[in-house]
């Protein structure tokens, strides 16, 4: 078995997801955000199995999945969250 260690050091420049809007000309918000980081793998053979999954698809639309939907729950990685930043720093360490 293979492992991948990851640091997942910093990140710059994020948009302010926490603003709420109230009316069109009015959003209300902090200027900040309480970032957290996802991290997996994706498997050539999950990717395969998607693959056939997709062609199995008898409606003829093939939705776009993010990686969330395609990876097992038990195999993703959540850094800590940072609140009230758009320039998180982690320093965080993983093993997939």
């Amino acid at each position: 078995m293979h492992v991948v260690s990851v640091i997942v050091n910093r990140a710059n420049t994020f948009v302010d997801q926490d603003s709420v809007i109230r009316s069109y000309n009015d959003i209300c918000g902090s200027g900040f955000s309480d970032p957290y980081c996802m991290l997996g793998i994706v498997t050539s053979s999950a990717a395969e199995s998607e693959a056939t999954n997709s062609e199995a698809d008898k409606s003829g639309t093939v939705g776009i999945k993010t990686a969330v939907d395609r990876i097992p729950a038990r195999f993703i990685k959540t850094t800590s969250v940072k609140e009230n930043t758009l320039s998180p720093v982690w320093n965080e360490k993983f093993c997939l």
